[in-house]
């Protein structure tokens, strides 16, 4: 019988492979069709989706650096309050590494934002893959796995989930990355969430 842990090695690395080959098939062209197809369905252009745009921008705001930053450093403090100061650095270590690990990627892919359709957001990194989608993965997983009761984890990691889904698809809606980057950074984030609680094991949770 596999240990769990071992399990969840595997799983880790399979989904950050899984990242990677999707992020190949965007920028080789493979997916060239998905990714333009899906790109204008989720950004319609035809002055009727005001409300669909604000929640959107509004969605990708609360994820981007700041509010994350101040959201993790809140979950920390509360994570010591509670006499729990490996969990917090835990939470720290892993959601800064994730970070730093997509940013790494970035740099080294150099994959150009796409340029379909105009950009409803400033962005002045390169596109693969999305950090938004990523790190909201990572932040929200994290803070579902370390605050949830055993019981809830479930429940708490599927709402974690849902939030960074369409923390990924509101920056599909603003036209800053093509579908292929978010699957990616979905994957990407998923798999490094789960490889960090592996290598900690339950210590932490």
């Amino acid at each position: 019988m596999v240990d769990l842990p071992v399990r969840r090695l595997v799983a880790a690395l399979s989904l950050i492979l899984l990242g990677g080959f999707i992020g190949w098939l965007g920028i080789s062209g493979i997916a060239a069709g998905f990714d333009a197809g899906l790109l204008r369905v989720l950004s319609p252009r035809d002055g009727r989706w005001a409300l669909w745009f604000a929640a959107m921008r509004g969605l990708t705001e609360a994820a981007s650096v700041l509010p994350r930053v101040i959201m993790i450093l809140i979950a920390a403090g509360i994570l010591v309050a509670r006499g729990r100061a490996r969990a917090a650095a835990m939470l720290i270590v892993t959601c800064a590494t994730g970070a730093l690990l997509v940013e790494a990627i970035k740099d080294v892919v150099q994959r150009p934002r796409p340029l379909l359709l105009p950009h409803l957001d400033a962005v002045h990194s390169f596109s693969f893959p999305s950090a938004h989608a990523s790190n909201a993965t990572i932040v929200f997983g994290a803070i579902a796995i370390l605050f949830a009761a055993p019981r809830h984890r479930l429940t708490a990691l599927v709402t974690a989930g849902t939030v960074a889904f369409f923390t990924g698809v509101s920056r599909l809606v603003l036209a800053v990355h093509w579908p292929t980057d978010v699957l990616a950074g979905w994957c990407i984030g998923s798999g490094w969430l789960i490889l960090c609680f592996a290598l900690a094991r339950r210590r932490m949770i």
